[in-house]
């Protein structure tokens, strides 16, 4: 009975919604019959309104034309109202309307026969357009009775079937009534008989149907759980949720719920249940709940165990993949078929791939055939041996190569057999970069080693050129007339260029002191000299801030020592410098102390300068001496300087065996003190350097002649005076075409010869010299370059002897002098880390002392330099870059003697362009400016030249 309840209401419901339906459609088709009725009707009456419209107009075109007819010479009103009531009727046909206007056109200008043509072609379309509407009419009428008719015939079947349906319904029905009692009984065994318990209650939850499964379940009897509430069986922990849940199904009216809780037997065990409610609907009203419960305890159970399994699983799994996801390196799984089944992170960042693209597909989804058909070949090697593999693998990406070590080897399961591959690519990059790099570095440096002497050789060719100038003018001022104040003068200046030369020569070769590779010479010196040079080269500085300079040198010290003079005088300007330089007030002390002599050949000194300036940071004391190290940042911004002085110093006393420490108290002074050894050999043992004047000279090379090869105007001028003094003749080429034309024509004793000159440079004229025109005469190789292999480089072109410009002029008197008594004897090897240069001043033209050949200079330069700057500027707009190159070369030597240092710079840009085959225009154009402002000085200096000539003529 309770199971039949359920099953008559659904049956029920389901005839109601059939017979529900069934009605609705035939009400549609009624309502759709009556709609196509109302349809037709009205457009029958809108055709038959038409044809009347149109009976009117032909009405009305009568009258009109019979008012025409009438003898009249004006329109009568009744005309006039007719044409009104014409125009009114064809208001919606514009052809009509037209018509209508040429009618009173015509009228009015009493033209009837036209007037009648016309009115007969109004009439004509109207009578069409009354037999198209009555034809129009007559289809409506025939359409709207095909409607009828249809529309009634398909109401009428549908009433039919609606009848025929609900028959139909009426003996399903009885036969289902029938069937359901004859089984009722079947159904009450099945019920009482099966696992789950079913039982009902009221809306108040009080039990008033139970099944006899209950009492396993419970362990009540139906009788005793009849008329109790069912919330005696629930586990007072769920009781509200239980509530709420029913109270929610019969508030929203919910037909079935299930819900799982615990319920509490009659022993006190707790059992877990799965109860499906069905919420009962009698008279449209809720009525009570149909229930059926089962037990699900060891589901319950095992489902429990299983969701801790799965949590346990779940964390194993987040930590792993947390882990390959973390990993700096690329993991994969793949299975047997070769598709991916994990994949880390790094993986999908390298490939630039999305997790959906990879997992489940193969390397010939998202790879190239060829690297998919590497990857699987490797793949069958692991499966196949069971062994894993290495290799290193580049893979090309969006952030560039990447290099991995990649190895893969086999999965197995518990019975070993092979079940997948597992790869793990290690990034290497980083290593391979490493490597490479230092491959790159290692070839650079071999590269940079092999540049490195072109590099000193230009570099030495460009201050070197400079640099013979100011030297050789020094050396002729010293040999002129001169007051002693001048003479001390110039005897400074010369003393400085020695000392520049040094110095100059350590920045150039800075590489070499780094290197420990710098040459320290061992010759005989004076203590005495290098000390006055250096008392001498700042007494000027000293005295004009008022300081005292001390100088205390042990007269037990010999007088003559044997070491390196040029870098004991660059280490003692470079200390004595800074103590001027931060000395403002008080004194300067020089002391030269022995220590405890040990070798009768060997004598150690100790050097001491003292000072009373700004004393030095206790904090700066330890970086002292690193390079570009100074006291401070307001030291540096006061004093200027880059740091570098005692850096060298430094590395120039270790070279020789010597340290060097500093005590400093600041605001009180500073004392620097280093030691250094020296030989002290007796005087009887030392062969001296003899000095000769240039009245040894002069004798031996009067009548000589001399061909000196030279581009610069300025250096031929300077060859020339230097030659000249000697009473020898002298003969000018600016290159080695002018040479070759000279020699075929002249004989000369000796040929000097510059090495760079444009066109034929002094290596191939030399060899035209010896192979072509096959003379044996003496050459002398002058060039600027300072490089090692230079002089080597000379001797196999033919030459018989070298020098580096600057050059002391006793030294290029010994050395000519020599090529002319023994012109096959091998030269002494040049030691080119003495040769150095230094830009000169204007002020230099001013001491040299011979006014006469100091404005010949100037004019010369004055004569020469428009041209040589319009020849530069024509070169560089026909972009012969050769030729820009060497102009500017000879400019750039011009300008070293005029301390036209921006000029240098932008001239040596010049050719830096120019080698690169880039168009130096712009640059040339700039110095334009420059040069117009430098002639214009340079002839204000001719000028006072030319008053001091007159005044000495006078």
């Amino acid at each position: 009975m309770a199971i039949g309840m359920p099953l008559k209401f659904i049956q029920k419901a389901a005839k109601q919604q059939s017979i529900t339906w069934l009605t609705a459609v035939c009400v549609f088709i009624m309502l759709c019959v009556l709609s196509l009725i109302i349809r037709t009707k009205r457009d029958t009456d809108a055709s038959i309104l038409w044809v009347d419209h149109t009976y009117q107009v032909m009405k009305t075109l009568d009258h009109i034309q019979l008012d025409l007819s009438l003898p009249t010479t004006h329109i009568p009103g009744e005309l006039d109202e007719q044409l009104k009531k014409f125009q009114t009727l064809i208001g919606d046909n514009p052809r009509q309307i037209g018509r209508l206007l040429k009618l009173r056109l015509h009228i009015a200008q009493a033209d009837q026969v036209a007037a009648q043509d016309l009115l007969g072609e109004m009439m004509n379309e109207e009578t069409t357009l009354l037999h198209q509407r009555q034809q129009a009419l007559n289809h409506t009428r025939k359409v709207s009775r095909t409607v009828l008719y249809s529309s009634l015939a398909a109401a009428f079947l549908a009433m039919i079937f609606l009848l025929y349906k609900i028959k139909k319904d009426g003996d399903r029905r009885r036969a289902a009534e029938q069937r359901l009692f004859t089984s009722e009984s079947k159904y009450r065994n099945l019920i009482d008989n099966v696992s789950a318990v079913i039982y009902s209650t009221d809306m108040e939850g009080y039990i008033e149907y139970a099944s006899p499964g209950a009492l396993s379940l419970t362990g009540y009897s139906v009788d005793e759980l009849k008329g109790k509430r069912y919330t005696m069986l629930v586990d007072p922990g769920f009781l509200s949720t239980i509530k709420k849940h029913y109270e929610q199904q019969f508030r929203e009216g919910v037909r079935e719920t299930t819900l799982q809780f615990r319920t509490i037997t009659r022993s006190g065990e707790y059992k877990w249940v799965e109860q499906i409610a069905i919420l009962l609907i009698k008279d449209g009203r809720p009525s009570g709940f149909q229930c059926f419960v089962r037990d699900i305890t060891a589901n319950k159970k095992l489902q429990e165990e299983l969701e801790a399994y799965e949590l346990k699983l779940k964390e194993n799994q987040v930590l792993l993949q947390s882990i390959l996801d973390n990993t700096a390196s690329i993991i994969y799984v793949k299975n047997l078929e070769g598709k991916y089944k994990i994949v880390n992170r790094r993986f999908l960042e390298v490939l630039q791939l999305k997790e959906e693209q990879v997992i489940n597909h193969t390397d010939y989804d998202f790879c190239d055939s060829s690297k998919a058909d590497e990857y699987h070949s490797m793949d069958k090697i692991v499966i196949q041996t069971g062994r894993s593999i290495e290799i290193e693998e580049q893979l090309v990406t969006a952030a560039g190569p990447l290099h991995l070590l990649l190895i893969k080897f086999p999965l197995r399961d518990d019975d070993n057999n092979i079940v997948g591959i597992s790869g793990i690519a290690t990034d290497m990059t980083e290593r391979v970069h490493s490597h490479q790099q230092l491959i790159a570095a290692k070839t650079e440096s071999e590269d940079a080693r092999k540049m490195q002497e072109q590099f000193l050789a230009n570099m030495s060719h460009e201050i070197r050129t400079p640099m013979n100038g100011i030297q050789g003018m020094t050396n002729l001022l010293l040999e002129t007339k001169l007051t002693p104040q001048q003479k001390e003068f110039a005897a400074i200046i010369s003393r400085s260029v020695d000392n520049l030369l040094v110095i100059i020569n350590d920045i150039l070769d800075l590489s070499r002191i780094k290197a420990g590779k710098l040459t320290i010479e061992k010759i005989d010196f004076r203590l005495q000299d290098v000390v006055s040079n250096v008392q001498s080269l700042f007494r000027h500085r000293i005295n004009k801030k008022g300081l005292r300079f001390d100088l205390d040198i042990d007269s037990a010290i010999p007088e003559w020592l044997q070491g390196d003079p040029h870098r004991l005088n660059q280490v003692l300007i470079n200390l004595v410098g800074n103590a001027v330089k931060f000395t403002e007030k008080g004194v300067i002390t020089l002391k030269v102390v022995p220590k405890e002599q040990q070798d009768p050949n060997q004598l150690t000194l100790v050097f001491s300068v003292t000072d009373t300036g700004v004393g030095i940071p206790e904090k700066s004391l330890p970086h002292l001496f690193e390079s570009f190290s100074q006291a401070g940042l307001d030291i540096s911004r006061r004093y200027g300087g880059t740091g570098l002085g005692l850096a060298i110093c430094h590395q120039l006393l270790s070279l020789q065996g010597g340290d060097i420490s500093v005590v400093s108290t600041e605001g009180k002074g500073t004392t620097f003190t280093f030691t250094l050894s020296f030989g002290c050999e007796e005087v009887a043992n030392i062969t001296r350097q003899i000095t000769h004047s240039l009245q040894d000279f002069a004798g031996f090379l009067t009548g000589r002649h001399f061909l000196v090869v030279e581009d610069n105007p300025i250096n031929q001028k300077l060859m020339d005076y230097v030659l000249r003094k000697t009473g020898a003749a002298v003969t000018l080429a600016d290159n080695g075409e002018q040479a070759i034309h000279q020699l075929k024509a002249n004989e000369f004793d000796l040929i000097v010869m510059d090495l760079q000159m444009p066109g034929m440079d002094g290596y191939e004229t030399t060899k035209y010299i010896r192979s072509n025109l096959r003379l044996r005469t003496p050459i002398m190789a002058m060039t600027a370059n300072a490089i090692n292999g230079e002089q080597i480089r000379c001797l196999e072109a033919g030459m018989n002897d070298y020098m580096s410009k600057p050059f002391e002029f006793k030294d290029f008197y010994t050395h000519i002098a020599e090529l002319l008594r023994n012109p096959s004897a091998t030269p002494t090897p040049h030691d080119p880390s003495k040769d150095t240069a230094n830009p000169y001043s204007l002020s230099l033209l001013e001491e040299v002392g011979d006014d006469e050949y100091l404005q010949d200079i100037l004019h010369t330069f004055l004569a020469n330099l428009p041209g040589q700057l319009a020849e530069l500027q024509s070169a560089c707009t026909e972009k012969d870059h050769d030729r820009v190159f060497f102009i500017s070369h000879k400019l750039k030597g011009s300008c070293g003697m005029l301390q036209a240092v921006t000029l240098i710079e932008k001239l040596s840009m010049i050719q830096k362009l120019s080698k690169e085959k880039i168009d130096a225009t712009e640059v040339v154009e700039e110095i334009s400016g420059l040069f117009k402002e430098l002639l214009h000085r340079l002839e204000k200096e001719n000028l006072r030249f030319s008053g001091i000539s007159n005044e000495h003529n006078k």
